[in-house]
């Protein structure tokens, strides 16, 4: 059973911090500061900045996490 684990492939997790890298560099390029995006999407400040972070972690429930971040995207366009 062990060799059996030792040969399976291990998934990679997504790149979320270059997504969040991406995200932040659109967002200041487009003028918009976080606390201002927090207001907006009704999103603590602390969560939009662990987003641009990749820290998915820092966030309650990783489903929260993912919304969060499509929510983000779709407001910075």
């Amino acid at each position: 059973m062990r060799e059996a684990l030792k040969d399976t492939p291990i998934r990679k997790q997504p790149d979320y911090e270059g997504i969040g890298e991406m995200l932040r560099d659109f967002r200041e390029s487009i003028g918009v500061t976080l606390p201002q995006a927090a207001r907006d999407l009704h999103i603590k400040q602390s969560y939009l900045i662990a987003l641009e972070e990749g820290k998915l972690e820092v966030i309650p429930g990783g489903a929260y996490a993912k919304g969060y971040m499509k929510k983000y995207a779709a407001y910075l366009g």
